[in-house]
């Protein structure tokens, strides 16, 4: 198990939470949109832009953890294959 049972509560609270707040924004969004503008069409297309949106920062937050990934791995391996010490000049 990755987490205590106690402490397992907590990120499932959060969840649980940015669910429910979802739950509430999106249909309040496309309420408030439909009523500036008059149709849901509006609303809608503001749901699906943000949608795209986070589509592409999860994506970039997915490519810059694998690049520091392999940077870091790359780095262990020019240390383990460098001199020790003072080596090279003996």
């Amino acid at each position: 198990m990755f987490l205590t049972r106690s402490t397992e509560a907590v990120p499932i609270a959060v969840i649980n939470s940015v669910g429910n707040l979802g739950g509430f924004v999106g249909p309040f969004a496309i309420g408030y949109i439909k009523g500036l503008g008059g149709s849901a069409t509006h609303g809608l297309l503001f749901l699906s832009g943000r949608l795209l949106a986070l589509l592409l920062i999860t994506l970039f937050i997915r490519l810059t953890v694998q690049t520091a990934d392999q940077s870091a791995a790359m780095t262990k391996q020019s240390c383990a294959a460098a001199p020790v010490g003072n080596a090279a000049y003996s």
